[in-house]
């Protein structure tokens, strides 16, 4: 029962921590970068109780959310083999697409940058 439960519980550290990587992609910051997503992520787990959490666990499609169009959806997939599972792993994977205009358009509006 509680082999169950703590797997329930690693499952949905990767849920909220793909999400989380996937958010801080697509902000309109000046740097999304690859590395301060994976290391978002790679917190967030071990913050959750994943102290074995690396970046290599986590995998983002395109490969640097800086190179993502308008529109264009960022995914963030997080992987984690388990030795208690025999070997097997959990996934989850997010995917977030920016709402909000690119900077360029946002600086002619005038408009204020969204910020974290």
């Amino acid at each position: 029962m509680i082999e169950i439960g703590r797997a329930v519980m690693v499952q949905q550290i990767l849920t909220n921590a793909s999400r989380e990587g996937a958010r801080v992609a697509v902000l309109d910051s000046a740097t999304p970068t690859a590395t301060l997503v994976k290391n978002k992520v790679v917190d967030y787990m071990k913050n959750g109780g994943i102290p074995s959490a690396t970046t290599d666990m986590v995998t983002i499609n395109p490969t640097e959310p800086t190179s993502a169009a308008y529109g264009t959806p960022v995914t963030v997939t997080v992987t984690f083999w388990s030795t208690a599972r025999r070997g097997r792993s959990c996934s989850a994977t997010c995917a977030f697409i920016s709402t909000s205009p690119p900077r360029a358009i946002r600086n002619r509006a005038g408009l204020p940058a969204v910020t974290d």
